[in-house]
Formats: structure tokens, C-alpha cells, sequence
């Protein structure tokens, strides 16, 4: 009996011996916690800023190029009408359209200062009154870059279609215009055909 006694106590002693955690152990385990939970927040904070940039641009980018459609809309929707007649330069671009039950002058065109294009439209009755200059309807559409346009048409000396800078009322319809962007540093170009050309 005094033997299991003499090794219970033994026994018990060794336990109480390994019961805990040496300072050096501790410190090691603590360090390499530290490590590893820096790693992971550092990926994970650079994860979060990649992906609300990646999502802004994508937002951005599609508010863009719903912008685009806007202008390419209005384009489809033209008409013939010589008292308003089309015009257009390198910057700026102007037309007869259908705008729900009235026909309207649409005029887009570049404000270099502000990077925006600006969307005018003047109804008929006004042009012809004379009160085009009072009674417009403007609309800004932000995040323009360089905008370059150009119209395309058959060159009757040449006898071949050409793109061209400037369009003059005379000239009549154009069959298409090209519109050559930059937005964040992406070039964007799309060519935009006239139905009624």
C-alpha cells in the first residue's frame, strides 16, 4: 500500500510540473499569432480596397457608356429636316430629332473645362420664332474625356466613303459619325449609323 501511495504522489508531482506554459513558449506562440494575423488583415484590407475600386470603375464605366447610348439614341432618332439641318465639328455635333411629340433641335457638344458634355435641345416652334436663345433644355453628362467626332459620307469626286472633321448644313445627311473617347485612360470608339442617310 505504502507503494502505490509513494507513486501516486510521484505521479502526481510530474503532472503538476508539466501543468503549464514556460514565459518563452508563450512569447513564441504569441509572436507567431501576431504574425500570422497581421498577414491576414493586411490581405484582407487590400482585398476590400481592390475590390470597391474595381466595383466603382464598373459602375463608372457603365454609367459611361449608358451616357453613350443617350447620344447614339438621339442620333437614331433623327430626321430630315433642311430648316434645322445637321452640322458638326470636331467637338460638336447638331441635329433634328424626335423628342416624344415635338421635333427638336439636339445639340451636343464638349466643355473642355469642365470635362462634361452638355446635351441642348431647342424645339422647332422656338427656332422659328427666334427664341431659340431663351428657351432650351440643357442636360450635363459628367466624365468625358477627349472627345473627338467625325462624320462619315461618299466623297462623289473621290468616289469613295471618307470620314471626315466638319460637317456643313449644305452637305445634307451624314451616313454615320464616329465618336473617339478616352475615359480612364481607356480609348473608346463607336460609330453610330444614321437610318435615314
Amino acid at each position: 500500500m505504502r507503494f502505490w501511495l509513494r507513486f501516486y504522489r510521484a505521479k502526481n508531482r510530474c503532472r503538476g510540473a508539466k501543468k503549464g506554459f514556460t514565459m518563452v513558449e508563450t512569447l513564441v506562440v504569441a509572436t507567431l499569432f501576431s504574425i500570422v494575423g497581421l498577414g491576414i488583415a493586411t490581405s484582407f484590407i487590400s482585398g476590400m480596397k481592390l475590390w470597391n475600386e474595381a466595383k466603382n470603375m464598373g459602375f463608372s464605366k457603365y454609367m459611361f457608356l449608358l451616357d453613350m447610348e443617350t447620344v447614339s439614341r438621339d442620333l437614331r432618332q433623327s430626321i430630315d429636316l433642311p430648316t434645322i439641318g445637321f452640322e458638326g465639328s470636331s467637338q460638336k455635333v447638331s441635329f433634328p430629332a424626335l423628342s416624344g411629340d415635338s421635333i427638336v433641335r439636339v445639340t451636343y457638344e464638349l466643355v473642355p473645362d469642365e470635362n462634361a458634355l452638355l446635351r441642348t435641345e431647342v424645339k422647332l416652334e422656338d427656332i422659328i420664332a427666334g427664341k431659340e436663345q431663351e428657351k432650351f433644355a440643357e442636360d450635363k453628362i459628367a466624365s468625358w474625356g477627349d472627345l473627338s467626332l467625325t462624320y462619315f459620307w461618299f466623297d462623289e469626286e473621290e468616289q469613295a466613303y471618307v470620314w471626315i472633321d466638319n460637317w456643313e448644313k449644305e452637305q445634307g445627311i451624314f451616313s454615320a459619325i464616329k465618336i473617339e473617347t478616352s475615359f480612364k485612360n481607356e480609348q473608346i470608339t463607336k460609330s453610330i449609323f444614321i437610318p435615314i442617310s
